[in-house]
């Protein structure tokens, strides 16, 4: 048995190891999304009402629009799993200071984000709907570390431009 051999057998052990890693996650997710199903199934047979409910139900629905009538409307919120995506993070600089007080906001975004999907996530995470969303692509550098030479990876900026009344907290976490 060679060098070569003690390594390979190396590297399928880590393969195995990584398929088996994958099919349990796999495993898991597909549970948890049966889990949700069933749970979707329940909440709307619960909320289809009996044939002598009825009268319940009415009164049920009375009390909450009461009680909704006198809290203050809260901004609705949507799946943010998705826009989460999107926006990888808000840059901080100082050039992002001058541009908030013109009530622009500059946002690191995925790669392969559009304007359209910059504009549902801005409104997704944070309940405001820009009125102008520019994106900057931002080259990779070549960098040199030693001897060798590479290249950093390309981004994706986005500038978001909001109406004059709104603004974002982009330094809460």
């Amino acid at each position: 048995m060679g060098i070569f051999d003690r390594f390979t057998q190396k590297q399928d052990k880590k393969t195995l190891q990584e398929k088996a890693s994958r099919s349990e996650r796999q495993k898991e997710t597909v549970k948890a999304a049966a889990k949700r199903a069933e749970e979707e199934k329940k909440k709307s047979f619960q909320s289809v009402p009996a044939a002598g409910k009825k009268s319940e139900v009415k009164e049920e629905k009375k009390e909450v629009e009461k009680t909704s009538a006198a809290a203050p409307v809260k901004a609705k919120k949507t799946d943010t799993a998705a826009a989460d995506t999107v926006l990888v993070r808000p840059i901080i600089t100082e050039k992002a200071g001058y541009l908030s007080a013109k009530h622009q906001y500059i946002f690191e975004v995925h790669p392969q984000a559009n304007k359209i999907m910059i504009q549902k996530a801005i409104e997704a995470n944070y309940g405001v709907r820009p009125i102008r969303v520019n994106i900057i692509t931002v080259a990779g550098r070549e960098v040199r570390y030693g001897r060798t030479t590479g290249r950093t990876n390309f981004w994706k900026k986005a500038i978001v431009t909001l109406p004059k009344d709104k603004t974002i907290d982009v330094y809460e976490v």
